[in-house]
């Protein structure tokens, strides 16, 4: 029986009064998490509340509504629902109206058909174009057709079309009103396809009436093949037939070269004996052989593919020589890099362990004690009573304690992040007591009664002048001392009234203060900067007070800044750091208000954020355990590019990465959640991604996402970039650029209370353990939980990830040594170098994150199944990619599996390229040539 629509529901529309015949016939209507609520949920309860009209508004129900009409919607953690009809008007003109989420806490959808005589109607022909849609102004909030029918009168039933964007002025007069508000840049977009099916879409950045025109082209006369690494002509390099294993030499070589060369794509018919006989063709052939040809060809500068077509290849469809492919799956190609030391792509750099670079503790500043009694009992207890054989078997085993005798040294495996004190980094515990309790007055005091004592040092306790200065230092360097400190604004006379400054002379008060604002301003300044190399080490305990900003490792040389991110669908806030790179950056003003007011001593407040009214924004979203920095090669290389294109590389830390917040990962859901189909730590960082972009815009008056023109990232970046665009609700991503992306494998867990089963793709039982073994670490087992920490967890964070090769080396290299390829002349100092980095930052939370979000990365898929489908997620990727890896990055196979995955991405525009004596960190080992390949994808 059918279950009749709710009153309340159908009333959700407000009919307006009719002008016109009714004209409104409602195609679609969906509404949840558009990126997976792909199909019309909807659609009824719209139609019976809109069809026939001329206009209607129609307000977004409720869950419970919709829920109580029968109505299921895709949803998922940290997603807003929003809601989105498609509708058709006489004469086939196709219009689409959203409404964000949650959409029925906004506005209502209003749907309009103006009265118009219905063009006269046309068959499609074959390699002609079909205007679907089009539409200009502020796109994000411009959601609807607003250019269609002025575009459909130029350019429908043609080949081929050169449409420019109309000034204000222009389609004004046209009869067109187009969305904006202040700070936005216009922008055209205009969809179409070419008789088939096969949806294109043309994007003209705002102001779009002073960009080029846009070329809409299908069938045979597509413009000219453009010059440079993006796309280039067809170049056939080889081409036989015959008995392909006796016939080695290119023999139909110039035939195929003839008819294909210089072309943007050329379909070749195999001829027959008599046919390449007759044109003085010979080929190896023996009894009981069929005859196959084999075309190997070039794209422009790319490297060789090759296309095979089975003997008798003359029986068979002609071989497709592609080059301007319009999808992934069409245009995936292998590349060589240029030769690194050439002016193309200069030498690497290798970071330098040592001062103006990174200050390394003084030994005597370090822990080095062993590891107490009833820690070593705990140990053996959890392995005798809770023995992880898995584990066991791995060989997770990290080596002795680091003795004095190893301080800093290289030799030692790890070094010298892991000879830097027994227990990596760590501080001695007067300093980690007076870090832990977060009271800068407190700090102040202690260091001014040790300036006062100024004491020598003795044997491995250093000196009291040293100790003053460490002191001083934690009372600025963490996050919690810092922001009280702020509060506190101390000068002589606030210490004057604190109890532990009483044995302190008015002298080493003075010093105190004098180090603690130094600091403070060298820190949140250029770390190469005089001022900041004057002051040598400065004393952070990451894992007490977690610092807000680089202290003794390098920092990016564009100007940090702090910002809030409210996360939606939880009740966390992330404080993060973010950086605005301009090629040519606008004036950035600076209150004139100090941060931290002292009277004679101040903190400068940051500069003030600002997006330049040409900036062309690449919003970059770095790798896991990462940070900002990671986005320095790329914008520096996008800034050397040739031309007057103002690229902005927008950077930001994310959760528990660099210097934003560490997160207790249980405060977004119990680890035990963690399951097929289910990662909660995923989708959060997907949200905070989200909310990053609207913190930020607001900031930047609403100038940040008219001018975003990519988002890309590699490797965990590369993961949530393949997510981002998925989703249809962000309408200010339109082009994604994912490197080496994480989980584009086959999900590596088993679906819960299922024996023998995989996640979609097939089980393998040491790749499920391979899965559990990290999620026990980051507290799955309570052992390991972050209420649990214990000293020797420190240590075995490091050595599991940049030390511990599974198995002896069966299971691969330490993690670590899979980011760079060992081509990469500065692999092993870069390594070394991060993990200096992440010896700043650590504490138990970002150790428990650390091992979770590695088992999510696992268990998660760009090949699972979009819910309720059997579709893989990557075919829900329909906005232009630009998709790359390299092909030495072998660790868990993920070039491979990106090759693999490539040829079946038959709905995402662009194309794939493939980077050969290339590692996984692609834009760190040849940054100079991705972003070309960049510039020539987005056509900047």
């Amino acid at each position: 029986m059918k279950r009749s629509l709710p009153s309340a529901l159908v009333a959700l529309a407000v009919l307006a009064p009719e002008v016109a015949p009714a004209q409104i016939t409602v195609t679609t209507a969906r509404i949840g998490c558009l990126d997976i609520q792909t199909a019309g949920n909807l659609t009824p309860v719209v139609r019976r509340a809109c069809d026939g009209r001329a206009t209607c508004t129609y307000r977004a129900p409720t869950p419970q509504q919709y829920t109580a009409a029968g109505v299921r919607a895709a949803t998922r953690a940290f997603c807003t629902q929003a809601m989105e009809i498609v509708y058709r008007c006489p004469g086939g003109d196709s219009h689409t109206v959203t409404v964000p989420g949650d959409a029925w806490k906004h506005p209502p959808a209003r749907l309009e058909c103006r009265a118009a005589a219905p063009p006269p109607p046309t068959r499609p022909e074959p390699d002609r174009i079909r205007v679907a849609s089009a539409r200009i102004g502020c796109l994000d909030i411009q959601r609807a057709g607003n250019l269609t029918g002025l575009v459909r009168s130029a350019c429908d039933n043609r080949p081929s079309c050169r449409y420019r964007a109309p000034t204000p002025e222009q389609y004004a007069a046209a009869g067109v009103s187009a969305a904006t508000r202040t700070f936005c840049t216009q922008a055209m977009e205009i969809v179409y396809n070419c008789g088939r099916g096969d949806r294109r879409t043309v994007f003209v950045p705002g102001d779009a009436w002073n960009q080029p025109a846009a070329d809409l082209a299908c069938g045979q006369t597509l413009p000219p093949v453009p010059p440079g690494p993006g796309i280039g002509a067809i170049t056939v390099t080889n081409a036989r037939i015959g008995c392909l294993d006796i016939q080695r030499r290119g023999n139909l070589t110039r035939l195929v070269a003839s008819a294909c060369n210089g072309r943007a794509t050329c379909s070749y018919p195999a001829p027959t004996p008599q046919v390449y006989g007759a044109a003085g063709v010979r080929a190896a052939t023996r009894a009981h052989c069929t005859q196959a040809m084999e075309i190997s060809y070039r794209c422009g500068a790319n490297d060789d593919q090759t296309v095979t077509v089975p003997g008798d290849a003359w029986t068979k469809p002609p071989a497709r020589l592609v080059c301007n492919g319009g999808t992934v799956a069409t245009n995936h190609q292998d590349v060589t890099p240029p030769t690194r030391g050439r002016l193309a792509e200069p030498r690497c750099t290798p970071p330098r362990l040592a001062p103006p670079s990174y200050y390394l503790p003084p030994r005597d500043m370090l822990d080095w004690s062993g590891i107490p009694t009833n820690e070593r009992e705990a140990i053996v207890a959890h392995y005798i009573y809770a023995a992880d054989l898995f584990q066991i078997a791995a060989g997770f085993q990290p080596p002795p304690l680091a003795r004095r005798a190893d301080y800093a040294s290289t030799r030692r495996t790890g070094g010298p992040g892991s000879a830097l004190g027994a227990h990596e980094g760590r501080l001695r515990a007067e300093l980690r007591a007076v870090a832990a309790a977060r009271d800068p007055l407190a700090a102040l005091c202690a260091s001014a009664v040790r300036f006062t004592q100024n004491g020598p040092a003795r044997g491995t306790t250093p000196s009291d002048a040293d100790f003053g200065r460490a002191f001083a230092d934690l009372a600025v360097t963490g996050k919690a001392s810092f922001a009280a400190f702020t509060r506190e604004r101390p000068d002589e006379a606030r210490l004057s009234r604190v109890g532990a400054c009483r044995r302190a002379s008015n002298a080493g008060v003075r010093q105190a203060l004098d180090r603690a604002y130094a600091v403070a301003n060298a820190i949140r300044g250029d770390h190469d900067a005089p001022a900041r190399r004057a002051l040598g080490w400065i004393a952070v305990s990451g894992e007490d007070d977690q610092p807000y900003r680089p202290v003794n490792v390098p920092s990016t040389s564009s100007p940090q800044m702090s910002l809030s991110v409210r996360v939606p669908g939880s009740s966390i806030t992330v404080g993060t750091r973010y950086t605005i790179s301009h090629r040519r950056p606008p004036n950035l003003g600076r209150s004139r208000t100090p941060l931290v007011d002292g009277g004679t001593r101040r903190v400068a407040a940051d500069l003030n954020p600002a997006i330049a009214d040409d900036a062309r924004v690449f919003l970059y979203i770095h790798g896991m355990d990462s940070r900002t920095e990671e986005a320095d090669h790329l914008a520096e290389a996008l800034h050397r590019l040739p031309g007057d294109t103002n690229w902005t590389v927008v950077a930001f830390d994310l959760p528990t990465s660099g210097y934003a917040d560490n997160i207790d990962h249980t405060r977004i859901s119990p680890i035990t959640e963690v399951a097929c189909h289910n990662t909660p730590l995923l989708d959060f960082i997907e949200a905070y991604i989200v909310a990053f972009v609207d913190a930020l815009d607001a900031r930047v008056g609403r100038r940040l996402k008219p001018r975003i023109v990519a988002v890309g990232g590699g490797s965990l970046g590369g993961n949530m970039s393949m997510r981002l665009g998925r989703r249809n609700d962000l309408a200010w991503v339109r082009n994604v650029v994912p490197w080496s992306p994480a989980a584009i494998w086959p999900s590596m867990i088993a679906q819960r209370n299922a024996v023998a089963a995989g996640c979609d793709t097939g089980w393998d039982m040491l790749k499920d353990r391979g899965v559990d073994m990290p999620l026990n670490w980051g507290g799955k087992d309570p052992f390991f939980a972050a209420t649990n920490e214990i000293s020797s967890q420190r240590r075995a964070l490091f050595y599991g990830g940049f030390d511990w090769a599974p198995i002896g080396g069966l299971g691969g290299p330490p993690q670590a040594q899979c980011w760079l390829s060992d081509k990469f002349a500065c692999k092993q100092q870069s390594l070394r170098a991060a993990r200096l980095d992440r010896l700043e930052t650590y504490d138990r939370f970002f150790r428990t994150w650390h091992w979770r979000l590695a088992a999510e990365q696992l268990a998660f898929s760009q090949q699972q199944f979009a819910d309720g489908t059997t579709t893989p997620l990557y075919r829900n990727n329909r906005k232009r990619m630009l998709l790359m890896c390299g092909h030495d990055d072998t660790c868990g196979d993920l070039c491979k599996y990106t090759r693999e995955v490539a040829p079946l991405m038959v709905n995402t525009p662009g194309y794939a390229r493939f980077l050969k004596r290339t590692g996984h960190a692609v834009d760190g080992e040849f940054p100079n040539f991705v972003a070309r390949e960049i510039a020539a994808f987005l056509g900047l």
